[in-house]
This record gives structure tokens, sequence and C-alpha cells, in this order.
């Protein structure tokens, strides 16, 4: 199912805790789960959640996304420090 999640994202931490999520839901449902379709079962889940993370992703801002906000982030810290310095 890792692997299912990656191919989504190609985010191994997101994956990873995608599919760790999902079988903490199947544990908390699993009386109400059928045992025979237990494998479709977890397969929705991880896409279903796989579809969350990518249309919250694209709602974000482009400035707000991982490599830029990174960027952002690096430079106020700089700054930040700079402006302490001068005083």
């Amino acid at each position: 199912m890792y692997h299912y999640a990656y191919g989504f994202i190609n985010d191994m931490d997101a994956s990873k805790d995608v599919v760790s999520d999902v079988f903490s839901k199947l544990w908390k449902d699993f009386s109400d789960i059928d045992l025979d379709k237990v494998s479709s079962y977890l397969y929705v889940c991880v896409r279903n959640e796989m579809i969350d993370i990518i249309s919250r992703h694209h709602r974000t801002p482009f400035c707000l996304r991982k490599p830029f906000s990174a960027f952002i982030i690096m430079f106020l810290n700089k700054y930040h420090s700079r402006e302490h310095t001068r005083t």
C-alpha cells in the first residue's frame, strides 16, 4: 500500500503517514468492516486520502508550497537576524 500511495505524490514521509493513518482507521472501525473486503477497503481509503492531499496541495497558493516556502523562511530568518545585529 505504501507504493500505491507513493505513486500518487512521490513523497515518502507523506505516503508512510497516510498508510499508517489508514491502518489506524481500520483498527478503529474493525467491527464495521467486512473481512472479505478488507483489502479493497484499505486501498480505497489510501486513494481517498491521497486525493485529499492532492486537492489541498492545489488549493495552497504557489508561494506557500514546500520548496518556495522553505526559501522564504530561510530568507526571513536571515533578515530577522540582521535586524537584531544592527541594534
